[in-house]
């Protein structure tokens, strides 16, 4: 049998340093989890990490996103942020158009004005064009959704280039459309 000496058996000093690298790296985790940059997919393409914070000056605004084609497709929204002041509808379905994918990249919501209870809304003029039906239902249901989900508007009037549009296919959208009627007749 061997005697032990003194110098064979670690003492305690080299554990208590262990534990003191372990605890600071864990608490720098800790400070970086709950402190450190926040990363967020964006919305238009999940595999794009956003590492910066929006700026304070944002509202968010709900976004229709057409699930399937055909007048029975279903909607879901999705929110989005926009500058403070800009208008929530024109954001909300300019979004939508370009996800659809069915009207020119072009063709866009110019501006909204809002009277009596009215949401006016003032395509470009290559909006207005004809569509097939299931296209045609597909962009009234989530133009009507995303007006509905952001004002307080009771009708829509679609307007090009500042003069009425009748129809975008088969639809009479002549004068203004009750939100009402016009989403519970079309509901999924």
């Amino acid at each position: 049998m061997s005697k032990k000496t003194k110098g064979d058996t670690p003492g305690a000093k080299p554990l208590l340093i262990l534990a003191v690298i372990a605890a600071l790296l864990f608490g720098g985790l800790i400070y970086y989890v709950k402190y450190g940059p926040t990363s967020k997919t964006k919305p238009d393409n999940p595999d794009v990490i956003s590492l910066e914070k929006p700026p304070a000056n944002e509202v968010t605004v709900t976004v229709p996103v057409a699930q399937g084609g055909g007048p029975g497709g279903k909607f879901t929204t999705r929110t989005m942020k926009v500058p403070a002041g800009s208008d929530k509808i024109v954001a909300s379905v300019n979004a939508f158009l370009e996800g659809t994918k069915i009207v020119q990249p072009e063709a866009r919501l110019i501006d909204v004005k809002y009277a009596q209870g009215n949401a006016a809304l003032n395509f470009s003029s290559n909006f207005n064009q004809t569509y097939g039906t299931d296209d045609e239902v597909t962009l009234v249901q989530g133009i009507m959704r995303a007006v509905k989900a952001n004002s307080d508007a009771k009708t829509v009037t679609f307007l090009a280039a500042n003069k009425p549009i009748s129809t975008l296919g088969s639809i009479e959208l002549d004068g203004p459309q009750s939100l009402k009627e016009w989403l519970a007749a079309r509901a999924n």
